[in-house]
């Protein structure tokens, strides 16, 4: 088992739900720098986790072996525009997801989880989602045993960096969206992520948009 970016918003929580999971023997995160695992959480064992240190920027030079032994990964890899610049934000979430995903392959790793986004298109006009198309692209173009590709739209998440216009997105978005038909609640996407390891793949690569993740995330609840 391995997580990318375990240091993101979706990647923290999904640490800390598989710490929870039995069925999970052992849990390889493979980040950017290294991450406080929490203390104290009910039913969480953390001793399980291991945690592998990689330059991003060389890693099928030097990180080929780290990504070797693992039936499932987990990307949840991501930055933004504003934050990284246009050069930046396509190195991180295109060049560095497609080489995650490509040493995930090559090192056996079975199901591939990809988090995307909605309205990801390669022949978009809009940077952000032309990358997030190019890059499923390339990845299913990676002939994965199982590939799933998460598409939510407005993710409600608490994050280190500062992202203002998003927080204020999601200020407005939580009241007014409790069906959440354009938001996704962090802690929910993690958890039907999880569980859908465990259940059949509809086809090859499963597109799961918005609006079913929440339903997968209330069956779940139920």
């Amino acid at each position: 088992m391995t997580i990318r970016r375990a240091t993101g918003g979706v990647g923290k929580i999904l640490v800390n739900e598989l710490a929870k999971k039995r069925e999970f023997e052992k849990v390889t995160l493979i980040t950017r720098r290294k991450l406080e695992l929490p203390q104290g959480v009910e039913g969480a064992d953390f001793n399980k986790i291991e945690q592998k240190i990689v330059d991003f920027d060389k890693l099928e030079a030097n990180h080929a072996a780290d990504f070797e032994g693992y039936d499932v990964g987990f990307c949840a890899l991501g930055t933004t525009a504003g934050k990284a610049g246009k050069k930046g934000f396509y190195q991180v979430d295109h060049d560095y997801v497609v080489g995650s995903a490509k040493l995930a392959k090559a090192g056996g790793c079975k199901h591939f989880q990809l988090v995307s986004s909605a309205g990801a298109n390669k022949d978009s006009c809009f940077l952000y989602t032309q990358t997030k198309g190019q890059v499923e692209k390339e990845i299913t173009e990676m002939n994965f045993e199982r590939l799933t590709i998460w598409r939510p739209n407005l993710l409600i998440v608490e994050r280190e960096e500062s992202r203002p216009a998003e927080r204020i997105l999601q200020s407005i978005a939580g009241p007014l969206d409790p069906g959440k038909f354009f938001s996704m609640d962090a802690p929910v996407l993690a958890r039907v992520m999880i569980d859908y390891c465990f259940k059949p793949a509809k086809s090859v690569v499963d597109i799961i948009g918005n609006r079913d993740i929440h339903f997968m995330g209330q069956a779940k609840s139920s």
